[in-house]
């Protein structure tokens, strides 16, 4: 929001639409010029390999910053009282995925205990409440979205999965796309 309101208060002539996909469709959303510009959060695994996979197609990014993957619950979950995560008790309890795209490494662990890996904030924090299931999503969701006094946060001590939250856009890109894209690293860098 404040990047939106330091663009529309520089450049009131320029029109604003977001737009949610899939990250599977960023790219070629990117590519096919169906956007100006693309806001991605992702595991750093499979960013790199669609970079690579792209990287003739004039594609520009910048990463804004690199992330790492925590447990949210309830306050009130019977999870709650372990005080770290590992990929071993984590093996046993029913989750969710906010905003993670499994990669290959995890995909089996993942998946075998995961109800659904969704974008939906609201839908994350219902299940949430129901006490018995947890989330597995990047620290600044956590941050942004869920710290207060209904959900806490911990970490996950062998889960060596770092997430990249980036800007992709082509590369011939025009002077007020450039300029947005400098705002919105400039306001991350401030909310770190």
């Amino acid at each position: 929001p404040k990047v939106l309101n330091i663009c529309s208060l520089q450049h009131p002539y320029i029109r604003v639409n977001i737009h949610e996909v899939d990250a599977s469709e960023i790219f070629q959303a990117v590519i096919e010029k169906n956007c100006d510009l693309a806001l991605i959060s992702i595991n750093e695994h499979y960013f790199m390999e669609q970079i690579m996979k792209f990287q003739e197609d004039n594609i520009g990014y910048h990463v804004l910053l690199k992330d790492k993957l925590i447990v949210c619950m309830s306050n009130k979950s019977p999870f709650s009282e372990i005080e770290h995560f590992s990929m071993e008790n984590l093996g046993s309890i029913m989750r969710t995925l906010y905003n993670v795209i499994p990669i290959e490494k995890f995909h089996k662990l993942t998946y075998n205990n995961t109800l659904i890996c969704s974008n939906d904030i609201e839908f994350h924090k219902k299940m949430l409440m129901q006490n018995n299931i947890i989330t597995l999503m990047p620290a600044i969701a956590y941050q942004h979205f869920f710290k207060g006094k209904k959900f806490i946060s911990k970490s996950v001590e062998d889960l060596n999965v770092k997430i990249v939250h980036a800007v992709l856009y082509n590369d011939d890109l025009n002077d007020t796309v450039d300029h947005f894209i400098k705002l919105i690293r400039e306001c991350i860098i401030q909310e770190i």
